[in-house]
């Protein structure tokens, strides 16, 4: 029988310091709680991958996700300016973006997300 958790608890005992952790939700919504619950219990080296690319400036700066300096994003966030993640080791991503396609991951304002 499975074995029901609150979420304080579940990542208390499955997520770990240098875990690589997937967050999702459905469609278009972003698991706000877990990625709050995992910055609350301040984890650490994480690596974060989502399915649905998009990620909201305060988790990128509260996660210290490393992808970039946190007073570049709080500038970003403070001045809504998306960024863009992507792997500058892929050939072709940043020609791909330039093109407008959808590579990487979309940091954006929560109001922004809808």
């Amino acid at each position: 029988m499975a074995e029901h958790l609150g979420l304080s608890e579940a990542i208390s005992r499955y997520v770990q310091d240098g875990d690589t952790v997937a967050l999702e939700g459905f469609t278009h919504l972003i698991p706000f709680a877990a990625g709050h619950e995992i910055i609350r219990q301040q984890k650490r080296d994480l690596t974060v991958s989502r399915m649905t690319p998009d990620l909201i400036y305060d988790q990128l700066i509260g996660a210290r996700l490393g992808v970039m300096d946190s007073t570049a994003a709080v500038m970003c966030r403070d001045n809504n300016l998306p960024i863009r993640v992507y792997d500058v080791a892929s050939p072709g991503d940043l020609l791909r973006i330039v093109k407008g396609e959808n590579v990487g991951t979309l940091v954006t304002s929560a109001a922004e997300q809808g």
